[in-house]
């Protein structure tokens, strides 16, 4: 999982320093301290809490510059995350795939059988009674 610091998820446009902290507060996105005190956060949480990062317009040439590296890091991270969550969304759905085969083929089975069982019973009624005691048609 990709981890970002608050002052890159404000860079990226994820949201204010304010409203994250409040986020935080209220319990709608969790926060871990790094060793030196920093607030860090997952990237899929603030793409679960606030969507997309929505990038600030274009400042001057100075801020711009400072503005793009943490925002490609970050828009590496979010790609990151979503290509583990579609890896593991395709794995899951090969399994469902997998068991919904193997559960058409039992239940092919059951119907040859229960076809059988019919085809065999509606022989049986054709004949009457003395032909099932005689072993004839009747």
């Amino acid at each position: 999982m990709a981890e970002i610091s608050i002052k890159q998820a404000i860079a990226a446009g994820w949201a204010s320093r304010a409203t994250i902290y409040r986020a935080v507060a209220d319990g709608k996105l969790s926060m871990t301290k790094a060793p030196d005190g920093r607030g860090i956060l997952e990237t899929a949480e603030l793409v679960r809490v606030f969507g997309e990062p929505r990038l600030k317009g274009q400042k001057n040439e100075i801020n711009q510059n400072d503005e793009r590296q943490p925002s490609s890091l970050t828009e590496a991270a979010v790609m990151k995350e979503r290509l583990e969550n579609l890896d593991r969304e395709r794995a899951r759905l090969e399994r469902d795939l997998a068991e919904a085969k193997e559960r058409e083929a039992w239940l092919r089975q059951q119907l040859d059988k229960q076809t059988a069982l019919l085809t065999t019973t509606a022989e049986t009624a054709k004949t009457g009674w003395l032909g099932r005691m005689w072993g004839r048609k009747g």
